[in-house]
């Protein structure tokens, strides 16, 4: 072998040796990245590779409802023949016969399914109600690593005695009640919806009442006496919109990024984009409905705890953890009464629009907010000759309940300044507000804060509360060192000791991606490739694929380099 060949033959070892272990760290890192556990062993699952499959869950006696499932790659709908519904796809389980068992999307997506729901169940606490959402209802359910895209959710009902609820994964959910431990966290017998993401619109439009979320819409949410639920680690990006309109009644409509309305729910390490929208018009002629509204939230539209023998166990029921949301977020009500009513309202809240909300019963920091925060804008309006309840703020819209008590914490949550409006009959009456601390006729309780049974925010320049654009987008080292606006320390609410931010394990800031500000580090990979952006809503979006990119342009590299040094040592009939 002559020099010269021996020098192009370890030029060529030495780029393969060096594209490797970057192809390698491609691999590694999109591995890290996925939601998805790559060494699950599905022996015993059954194996769901079209919308025909699909469909046969809980309607096919080989695909019951308390069956384990997983999906072997992604399901397209395109081209499926809708139903007598105009959707192309009919939510699976009812309140009859809920989902039971476990779903496992395998870190694929479903594209192009449009549910539009129309039958009526009967449920026994919100009665008369149309559910929809690739799960109707779920009970003791684990539906995880799913992706949701290209498609649209709506339930839509003028009939005045009919509720509806829309939620991308699951419309409602409606569990049993299980222990908790200590701290709070919920046993493996509570419904779980995990590493799962939508990019599509959800709808849910009534004369009655209308829930509407983008992950779930009614997760054991306030009316319900049942409920335990657990969502983490999931994103919304596609618009949320609740309505109701009567000339007879309305009892509320609740929109939220994640979840319309949450009872006895944790909801972890999860964000929005889309605009959230809840809307309310009605006229009541006598004092019989003279409740109900609109509550709007970046992440629930309305959070509070729903099982009554919780209450005073000083066990926190509900809460909010790392999370965000710079979607917009918007409530508006319309009163025409003859009648003067308090308990009608419009809140619209950065995280929540209506805050530690329960009903005649004591709730001692039953709720809990900690480590959020909002850049979206947030906009709360009546419009109405009569006295009624208008709240909007960075964090929460309204707090309490109107005659009742209710107790809840917010803890270290920081929103940006100049973009919280509330007004009524189109005169601004509040505005850069963390939210409105009571009902008008409820001066029972006001949120601790920090820790502060005062409601006040910890002094200084870490204290819960409106941030210019500048503060909240710190570098990565600075907010680890705590020279940010994000608190690193420690603080005691109640008997617990909260830990701040930790920008090491669950947080990260990175140059360029989400304009900036603060994302969570396990849904990094959500952001690239993305057409995410803050404050558009917007309901089309694609997710995850910067991870892919980098796998296979590593491959691509690999294969090309090796081809390289093939086509060398074949040169000349494979002689070196």
């Amino acid at each position: 072998m002559n020099n010269n060949r021996k020098y192009k033959l370890a030029v060529t070892l030495a780029m393969v040796m060096v594209v490797l272990p970057a192809a390698a760290a491609c691999v590694a890192e999109w591995q890290s990245n996925s939601t998805a556990d790559a060494a699950t062993d599905f022996t015993g699952y059954i194996p769901i590779s079209t919308p025909s499959d699909l469909a046969k869950i809980g309607n096919d006696l080989t695909c019951p409802l308390d069956g384990k499932y997983y999906l072997t790659n992604d399901i397209n709908f395109t081209g499926t023949a809708t139903n007598a519904s105009g959707g192309n796809f009919n939510p699976i389980g009812s309140y009859a016969t809920p989902f039971t068992g476990i779903f496992d999307g395998n870190n694929h997506v479903i594209s192009g399914m449009n549910i539009v729901a129309t039958t009526v169940t009967i449920d026994p606490y919100l009665g008369h109600t149309i559910l929809a959402g690739l799960f109707s209802y779920a009970m003791g359910a684990h539906i995880s690593n799913l992706g949701i895209v290209n498609g649209s959710v709506s339930a839509t009902t003028g009939d005045t005695d009919v509720g509806v609820s829309a939620g991308s994964i699951v419309g409602a959910i409606g569990l049993v009640i299980v222990g908790m431990s200590d701290q709070g966290i919920q046993t493996s017998q509570t419904t779980q919806i995990i590493n799962c993401y939508n990019t599509g619109d959800v709808s849910a439009t009534s004369s009655d009442s209308a829930y509407a979320g983008g992950i779930v819409g009614d997760a054991g949410g306030t009316f319900d006496a049942a409920g335990d639920a657990q969502i983490i680690n999931c994103y919304n990006m596609g618009s949320v919109t609740a309505m109701a309109m009567s000339e007879s009644h309305c009892n509320g409509t609740f929109a939220g990024g994640i979840v319309g309305t949450a009872g006895d729910t944790q909801i972890i390490d999860c964000y929005n984009t889309g605009s959230i929208t809840a809307k309310s018009t009605f006229t009541v002629s006598d004092d019989t409905y003279d409740d109900g509204g609109a509550a709007a939230g970046g992440i629930a539209g309305d959070l509070g705890i729903s099982d009554q023998s919780k209450v005073n166990t000083g066990v926190t029921v509900s809460q909010i953890i790392n999370c965000y949301n710079t979607g917009s977020v918007t409530a508006s009500l319309t009163y025409n009464s003859g009648i003067s009513s308090v308990s009608t309202m419009s809140l619209a809240g950065g995280i929540t629009g209506w805050f530690a909300n329960y009903y005649s019963y004591p709730a001692w920091l039953n709720c809990q907010i900690t480590d959020c925060y909002n850049t979206g804008s947030v906009a709360a309006s009546v419009t109405s000759q009569y006295t009624t309840y208008c709240g909007a703020g960075g964090v929460y819209g309204g707090y309490g309940v109107s005659g009742g008590y209710a107790q809840g914490s917010i803890t270290n949550c920081y929103f940006l300044t100049n973009n919280i409006a509330a007004t009524v009959d189109g005169i601004l009456f509040a505005e850069n507000s963390m939210g409105n601390a009571n009902f008008p006729n409820d001066t029972s309780f006001t949120p601790i804060i920090d820790g502060n049974d005062s409601g006040t925010s910890r002094t200084g320049n870490q204290g819960t509360g409106a941030y210019t654009e500048q503060q909240m987008k710190p570098t990565l080292t600075n907010a680890k060192n705590g020279n940010s606006i994000y608190y690193t320390g420690t603080t005691t609410v109640g008997s617990s000791t909260v830990s701040g931010w930790d920008f090491n394990n669950t947080w990260t800031i990175v140059p360029g991606t989400n304009n900036g500000y603060p994302i969570l580090s396990s849904l990094s990979n959500s952001h690239s490739g993305s057409s995410e952006s803050s404050d558009d809503g917007g309901g089309s979006g694609t997710s995850g694929s910067g991870s892919s990119a980098m796998l296979y342009a590593g491959v691509a590299a690999v294969i090309v380099i090796i081809g390289a040094g093939a086509v060398f040592f074949l040169h000349k009939g494979g002689k070196i």
